[in-house]
């Protein structure tokens, strides 16, 4: 999606520095990114998932986890001086994101690992966009991730029940 994101945003114009990077920042970065993303998933997928989706279907818990996810954020966004357009776009993809988070959730058999691994790539991966991620556009990633989230709700793919993790698509019954 990332990759996507950055060949889009080159073709409508964005001139920017090609990505550089090295095999140890990225390894550093991931050691960064992998335990915060663990202590996020714990409590966004690990623990409100299972408990939001018993009671409403997984669209619906997706677009929960991933509004109240947006908000947790946007203090933050505020305090690095981000403008309220940048801040929209980047809960627009924030919550898509989610979507896609919550579909992965539920066809790795409820795994918060897959979910962590997911998370802590995407942090990873806006990252190692140039200068350290100030070429990212959340606007470009927001309509792209969008189009994902769309498209996993709208197939219906129903993942494989095991016994640890009954079958949920993110539409319900």
């Amino acid at each position: 999606l990332f990759f996507l994101a950055l060949v889009v945003s080159r073709l409508l114009g964005e001139d920017m520095p090609n990505p550089a990077f090295s095999a140890a920042s990225v390894l550093a970065l991931l050691a960064m990114f992998a335990p915060s993303a663990a202590l996020e998933e714990i409590g966004w997928s690990g623990y409100a998932l299972d408990r939001l989706q018993a009671r409403a279907r997984p669209v619906s818990a997706a677009l929960w986890v991933g509004a109240f996810w947006a908000l947790w954020h946007i203090p933050a966004l505020l305090q690095v001086g981000r403008s309220l357009e940048w801040i929209a776009w980047w809960c627009l993809w924030t919550v898509s994101v989610r979507v896609v988070m919550v579909w992965l959730y539920n066809w790795s058999g409820a795994s918060v690992v897959a979910v962590v691994l997911y998370h802590a790539t995407s942090n990873l991966c806006w990252q190692l966009y140039p200068v350290q991620g100030s070429y990212w556009d959340p606007r470009v990633s927001g309509l792209i991730t969008l189009a994902l989230a769309f498209a996993l709700v709208v197939w219906r793919a129903t993942p494989p029940a095991t016994p640890a993790a009954p079958a949920r698509d993110l539409r319900g019954p």
